[in-house]
């Protein structure tokens, strides 16, 4: 039970270790590859929502965002900025996890 719970605890420490452990090994790298499919598909999701916004906005609401207004263009400026942020972050961030997985796998094979 203490072996669980310092392994739950030590994934949330500032600094990880590299666990000793082959399963354990293989199974944060086989997590560390899901979460970056998760997030690269949360960031395509916002992607299609901000692009059908930004086709679909101005004639559902012709009133709040007239494209011919200049005070609709930060709205639509926003409708492209924000995905662009999200693609940005999470390419940042599936960049670490790779890192990450690439360091495991060699611990992995240097245990071999």
């Amino acid at each position: 039970m203490n072996k669980i719970v310092k392994n739950v605890f030590s994934k949330f420490s500032s600094k990880e270790k590299i666990s000793t452990d082959k399963n354990m090994l293989m199974f944060q790298i086989s997590e560390l590859k899901k979460d970056k499919i998760l997030y690269t598909l949360e960031s395509l999701t916002v992607s299609m929502l901000a692009l059908l916004l930004f086709i679909g906005a101005p004639s559902v609401f012709p009133e709040i965002i007239n494209p011919y207004l200049p005070s609709s263009l930060k709205i639509m400026q926003a409708l492209v900025a924000v995905p662009v942020a999200v693609s940005v972050l999470v390419l940042i961030t599936n960049l670490f996890r790779w890192i990450k997985i690439m360091k495991f796998q060699k611990a992995l094979s240097s245990k071999k």
